[in-house]
């Protein structure tokens, strides 16, 4: 999630030389912005460490560029558009979060409301807990054990450093593991002797009811699968089933027709976009930058990932489209 210096440097030149703002003249498309959560915490050497969470005055400011220079709209407006052939104005653009945790309540819904800007949420519909990566941060950053073996490898934890470092690697290491990684998540938890976990806003996941409230307050709700792993991971006939009942839970609990799905973690492919369409969704959302147009795929929307390091220059160059050169297109690694 963090851009490297170099990137940083050409991002500030650039809107030195007002590249993005030129570049915002003749960009044709609709951009969507792809969050995780807006943390109001104190920035702390052990908390965010994915950056996933963009701290609440820096999500303030997106929201003032965003209402005053851009048409913030909704993702069905977006949907419907591409489905009518209608026209939308320019300098459209969609934001969105994924995971579904609790921040996006506490923290980002009073920020959207005060400058009313629409939001999409999209859920992991059968979680019942928080994410597996949320779950190991936690079980590290609060490890009695002084070193923890994690496919084939081990890690020491004496210092806040080594924790930092072991988490770095650890987390990469179990996305490696594909479906195995099920199997090894208990051990490995149970092996660093972390206390209970306390609650966090900015790593538990909403309930049901909390969801409601946000649905009522204009937040549209969407599916991020039954649970957080890549579709590209599982048999294609466990995906379509998997599809079916996570748009189903839904439908049991708002009672709405339709409804949007983010891939966890950017990742699909031909087969699945097929299956999310058979199991009745309006469109999906895949982890590559762009822009969509009239003639996308409705299930192949692209977005721009948004961190914890993305600062107003980072923002502009999102919306220009400038931070898409160079992108090589693969699916987000943590999203």
């Amino acid at each position: 999630m963090r851009e490297g210096a170099l990137k940083a440097w050409l991002f500030r030149a650039a809107n030195g030389l007002r590249l993005p703002a030129i570049a915002a003249t003749w960009v044709r498309g609709v951009p969507i912005l792809a969050y995780h959560g807006v943390t109001a915490r104190p920035s702390s050497p052990f908390g965010n460490m994915r950056r996933l969470h963009v701290p609440a005055w820096r999500f303030e400011e997106h929201l003032r560029v965003l209402s005053t220079e851009c048409r913030p709209i909704a993702l069905r407006e977006l949907v419907e558009a591409v489905e009518t052939g209608k026209t939308l104005p320019a300098r459209s653009v969609v934001l969105t979060f994924d995971d579904g945790y609790r921040n996006v309540l506490t923290t980002a819904l009073p920020l959207l409301r005060k400058y009313s800007v629409p939001a999409t949420l999209f859920v992991v519909t059968h979680n019942g807990g928080r994410m597996w990566e949320d779950e190991v941060e936690v079980a590290v950053e609060l490890a009695a054990a002084e070193s923890v073996r994690c496919n084939g490898a081990v890690y020491r934890l004496h210092s806040l450093d080594d924790k930092r470092r072991a988490l770095a690697a650890i987390l990469p290491a179990l996305q490696r593991l594909g479906p195995a990684r099920e199997q090894a998540l208990g051990p490995l938890v149970e092996g660093l002797g972390a206390p209970s976990f306390p609650k966090d806003d900015d790593r538990d996941v909403l309930d049901w009811e909390e969801l409601s409230t946000l649905q009522r307050e204009g937040v549209e709700i969407g599916s991020h699968a039954d649970r957080h792993d890549p579709l590209t991971e599982r048999p294609i006939a466990d995906v379509r089933q998997a599809l079916c009942k996570s748009r189903e839970a839904l439908l049991s609990h708002f009672g709405l027709d339709r409804y949007a799905l983010a891939y966890p973690y950017g990742a699909s492919g031909d087969a699945i976009s097929a299956a999310a369409r058979d199991a009745g969704f309006s469109c999906a959302l895949i982890g590559r930058p762009g822009f969509n147009h009239s003639s996308t795929d409705l299930f192949a929307l692209k977005r721009f990932l948004i961190g914890a390091d993305d600062d107003e220059l980072r923002l502009r160059a999102s919306l220009s489209g400038l931070r898409a050169f160079g992108r090589s297109g693969r699916a987000w690694g943590l999203a």
